[in-house]
């Protein structure tokens, strides 16, 4: 596949930000799919995001930790 944008979305397992995520989704786009704990809510939206024929990368981790910017960044 051919992605033309990768698009990162926080906060993305409920509510807005997985609203956000279905409504970008779609073939070309790479979404990660970034939430501090809700692993099940994270897969849902990845699902759904896949199911439009885009790609989902799921991170979990909570942005308080220095660490987990940059690794979304690099992600």
């Amino acid at each position: 596949m051919d992605i033309r944008r990768v698009i990162l979305v926080t906060g993305a397992a409920s509510g807005i930000g997985a609203a956000t995520c279905r409504r970008l989704a779609g073939p070309g786009i790479a979404v990660i799919v970034s939430a501090r704990s809700n692993a099940e809510g994270a897969a849902r939206v990845a699902a759904e995001i896949e199911a439009r024929e885009g790609v989902a990368m799921i991170h979990l981790g909570d942005l308080v930790d220095p660490v987990i910017p940059s690794a979304l960044v690099d992600a």
